[in-house]
């Protein structure tokens, strides 16, 4: 899977490797524990107690629901991604469209690892 990078007013282009578990992911409540999986894996689990204690139940159940939607949301941005390097390749030169596209491939490339 190729994608570009822009650095100093230059695409380069970029391998990326895919290492996350594949969508879907779901949140589900268990007691004081919201468990983060798959239907067939465990991805993570917050637990109620130490760190977390600090917490509401209700910003912990955010975070379990913002945690299950992360695979989605990369592919919605690295669709994003190319759809802005179309506009792009076909003549739209924009800085604001260049730097959101900058941001855009930051983002894919900190939630691959590789940032």
């Amino acid at each position: 899977d190729l994608q570009w990078e822009f650095y100093n007013g230059i695409y380069n282009e970029r391998s990326f490797v895919m290492s996350h578990t594949p969508a879907p992911w779901k949140a589900m409540r268990m007691n004081k524990t919201l468990i983060i999986s798959t239907d067939e894996n465990e991805i993570a689990t917050i637990k109620a107690s130490g760190y977390n204690s600090v917490l509401d139940s209700g910003t912990r159940s955010a975070n379990a629901i913002l945690i299950s939607t992360a695979p989605e949301m990369l592919k919605v941005l690295e669709q994003t991604e190319k759809v802005i390097d179309k506009l792009i390749a076909n003549g739209l030169r924009d800085s604001k469209v260049e730097t959101v596209l900058a941001d855009i491939l930051n983002v894919i490339l900190k939630a691959k690892g590789l940032e």
